[in-house]
């Protein structure tokens, strides 16, 4: 695929559009010479991390590096809710295919991300540029990965050939499987290898994690001796259960020691209700028999003196009185013969409970044996439970160490077929068609003939093949950026040649460390070529003078007409004001 167009609009309509050619297409920067401010905020590095954010890349990567964030662009980029457009087709001449993609970076329903129209989930983008530009899907190597050599914006991928993953994912096994991706060497069995030692590494994590508690081998000693530790108690309870039924004895007198609890609190609870009756009686009839003739007729006069029509008698008063004493009494003694019921048959069970209680001590041998044995039941009960608990963690640990066993199987037989003399030769010969293109765009450039190599790394019996440049002098000042461009250049007519998915273009930013006539020489080749664009990022002062014609520059900035003319919007004026 090809660059076509960039096109950045936000809320206000259009903010830039960049039309692309093939071969060279330069992004200046002219700042140098009206400010001391340098080029690095004029925003030709955000246009090349704009397009690798529409191919797949983090938001946040657009306004940061490791080291800062630019606060204005990022508020500018979500407030205004910024949406980059970029098109691609599979040829610049003869248009067969295109493909729009549209991400923003507003949020909620502002949140843009399309491909050809149709709304995607951004974490899937990657997945369906892969099946837009290729027709195909595949996860080892990932999209992100295959094109990285072809995104050169951030350092790690400025300062080496191959080594294009950002340094927390850079993986022997993760780089051998692109590196043999892209060089036509890989077998379907390098996808089934980086998913065994990935699924290897999380079985090893999860059995570190269970040997907190000791490894393998200790565990099951500990479990050994356990199992001794329940035999030796088993063998004493049986010692003291010489009784057959001892245990059901056991069972038997903790049932009526309880039963004895209880009986003799309702027991006690009864007799207080029924001493509480009698002593009510007999002060009721000491009341009847000895009434207070002095207190009711105080009351009787009381009475009197507020009613002077009083018809009753004082005799008739003390009468009254007396026989509400009487069916008080009456209505009391009534409850007494169920009480005392009661308290017979509760005394009657408790008796029995004793007798039965005797003579379960005598079977038991009294309470002596009792406690022993029941310590003896409570050892065991610990020493099952602490068993249980030992045989999952082997049980676990052994299931783990199998698992890990079975895979690392599998694994060598991938790798005996991997770094087999006949899988050596095929990359050998891969590489040999590599290395003729790649010796001649760089003796073209540099007058030299630059060389890949491979070497099978083996360290602590993981094995991967490591692809590198050989080492070569004659590149200059510029030896890493100019291995690199020869590298990138002379990829693409390769994976062309071998029919391996690739980009037809190369994003690179600080190229000023090259020679002019080595970067004129690169502009020179790649525009007798149809099948590569080359868009550098570059100070214009450092620009050779040949290159510095329009039909080369696709998109200037300078200090006063930044990339995403921010100064100038409204939104600025206003936040600003």
């Amino acid at each position: 695929m090809f660059l076509k167009q960039l096109k950045i609009t936000n809320e206000d309509g259009l903010i830039r559009q960049i039309d692309f050619r093939l071969g060279m297409n330069f992004i200046v920067d002219e700042t140098q010479g009206e400010t001391a401010d340098t080029g690095n905020n004029v925003g030709k590095t955000t246009l090349l991390r704009l397009i690798d954010f529409c191919l797949g890349g983090e938001p946040q990567k657009v306004y940061s590096t490791d080291k800062s964030t630019n606060d204005l662009v990022k508020r500018f980029l979500q407030e205004t809710c910024v949406t980059v457009e970029l098109h691609l087709q599979d040829s610049l001449l003869k248009p067969e295919r295109q493909v729009c993609i549209r991400r923003g970076f507003g949020r909620g329903r502002n949140a843009v991300c399309e491909i050809n129209g149709k709304a995607v989930v951004s974490k899937d983008l990657a997945l369906h540029l892969q099946q837009a530009f290729w027709g195909i899907q595949i996860t080892k190597p990932s999209f992100r990965q295959i094109i990285s050599h072809s995104l050169r914006i951030d350092d790690d991928k400025l300062n080496s050939v191959m080594q294009t993953f950002p340094t927390s994912f850079a993986r022997g096994e993760e780089y051998e499987a692109l590196h043999l991706f892209m060089f036509g060497a890989d077998t379907k069995k390098i996808k089934a290898k980086v998913e065994l030692r990935r699924s290897i590494h999380d079985d090893e994590t999860f059995r570190n994690r269970l040997e907190k508690e000791g490894e393998l081998g200790s565990q099951k000693a500990r479990l050994a001796m356990v199992d001794k530790d329940i035999e030796r108690l088993e063998a004493q309870k049986n010692i003291l259960s010489v009784n057959p039924d001892f245990e059901a004895d056991l069972d038997r007198m903790a049932f009526v020691k309880s039963q004895l609890g209880r009986l003799g609190a309702e027991l006690g609870s009864l007799q207080v209700r029924r001493d509480l009756i009698l002593e009510a009686t007999e002060e009721m009839k000491q009341q009847k028999a000895k009434a207070n003739a002095d207190q009711v007729r105080a009351i009787y006069e009381q009475a009197k003196a507020f009613n002077q029509k009083l018809h009753h008698t004082f005799e008739q008063l003390l009468t009254f009185h007396n026989e509400m004493l009487a069916r008080r009494s009456r209505f009391i003694d009534d409850e007494l013969p169920q009480l005392n019921s009661d308290i017979d048959a509760y005394k009657a069970d408790i008796f029995r409970l004793r007798d039965e209680e005797l003579e379960l001590k005598k079977k038991l041998n009294l309470s002596v044996s009792y406690e022993t044995f029941d310590k003896i039941l409570t050892d065991l009960n610990l020493k099952y439970q602490e068993k249980g608990e030992l045989e999952h963690s082997v049980s676990q640990l052994q299931d783990v160490a199998d698992r890990i066993s079975e895979k690392q199987a599998r694994l060598d037989a991938i790798n005996e077929g991997l770094y087999s003399k006949a899988h050596q030769a095929l990359v050998q010969k891969q590489l040999d068609k590599f290395n003729a293109y790649f010796s001649t765009v760089s003796r073209r450039i540099y007058g030299v003939d630059a060389l890949m190599a491979y070497d099978i790394h083996d360290k602590g019996g993981k094995k991967y093949y490591e692809f590198m440049p050989v080492d070569n002098d004659s590149f200059s000042t510029g030896k890493k950026q100019g291995e690199i461009m020869c590298f990138d250049l002379a990829y693409i007519p390769f994976a062309d040649a071998e029919k391996i998915p690739c980009l037809h273009f190369i994003l690179n930013d600080k190229k000023e460390l090259l020679s002019n006539n080595q970067l004129e020489l690169a502009a020179k080749y790649v525009e007798e070529r149809h099948d590569t664009q080359f868009i550098v990022a570059m100070l214009s002062d450092k620009m050779p003078e040949p290159l510095r014609e329009p039909k080369y520059i696709v998109q200037t900035l300078r200090l006063n007409d930044r990339l995403l003319r921010i100064e100038q919007s409204a939104w600025y004026i206003k936040n600003k004001g």
